[in-house]
């Protein structure tokens, strides 16, 4: 986690995109959570349960014209407002088409909050 007065490798935007998250080691189909931030290197997303650190997750993240699948780990959760938790991730080897797809969306050349749901 980035301490006060330490730059990030990549900026944040905010987002609302809905993401669909499941535990990299199993074969359910996950639940929904709402995406606060999104980033180069990970999001931050709030999620009806916890995450232990290092957790591996699948996430697919709504965007205008799709799906970003994005494999990632868990760097942090902590209890958020209502029973929520809220959940930052670093992504893992994202895929050319998924990264060029993440870019759109942090070059804001797709509308945030526009995503199919």
């Amino acid at each position: 986690m980035t301490q006060p007065g330490q730059m990030r490798r990549f900026p944040r935007v905010p987002a609302s995109n809905p993401v669909l998250v499941r535990r990299a080691t199993e074969t359910d189909s996950g639940h929904f959570a709402k995406a606060r931030t999104l980033g180069g290197g990970g999001c931050r997303f709030d999620s009806k349960e916890p995450f232990d650190q290092g957790t591996a997750l699948w996430l697919t993240i709504a965007a205008a014209d799709g799906f970003i699948e994005a494999p990632a780990q868990v760097v942090y959760a902590r209890k958020g407002e209502g029973g929520t938790w809220e959940v930052g991730v670093e992504f893992l080897n994202l895929s050319p088409m998924d990264r060029e797809a993440l870019d759109e969306i942090l070059s804001g050349t797709e509308a945030q909050g526009d995503s199919p749901a």
